[in-house]
């Protein structure tokens, strides 16, 4: 059983589910408010693929959910902003395993060089080809 963070644009708005692949029909839409009660970045919503305000709420969001740990997450979700949300790709879904999480929580630098090849590859795919 693997839990998951799946991005998704729907009408030019970034929304952000959790689900668990022992029922993938099943997606809980993430809801921003935790977030937004610990630190108002984006009170519009999640962002992903750069380095805003809204991609630092949806990181934020992120550890919150995965930790229940609002210290924890507050003292590591801009690190986790930098190395993770902001490789995500803006204008495709993408899907960020709980084992993804953890390979970062542990072993930061692997983890930046694992999500360079699996994002910022895709991206200039897509500049390539346009």
């Amino acid at each position: 059983m693997s839990k998951y963070y799946a991005g998704k644009r729907r009408d030019g708005i970034a929304k952000v589910f959790k689900g668990d692949d022992s029922e993938p029909h099943i997606q809980e839409e993430l809801d921003p408010a935790r977030s937004l009660f610990f630190r108002n970045h984006s009170p519009t919503g999640f962002e992903f693929g750069y380095g805003g305000s809204g991609p630092a709420q949806t990181a934020l969001a992120i550890l919150l959910d995965f930790s229940d740990d609002a210290e924890w997450a507050m003292e590591h979700y801009q690190e986790f902003k930098g190395d993770v949300v902001s490789r995500m790709p803006r204008a495709e879904d993408w899907t960020l395993t709980w084992m993804e999480i953890f390979m970062w929580i542990q072993h930061r630098e692997e983890a930046k060089k694992h999500f360079a090849a699996k994002w910022d590859g895709a991206r200039a795919q897509l500049v390539e080809e346009k």
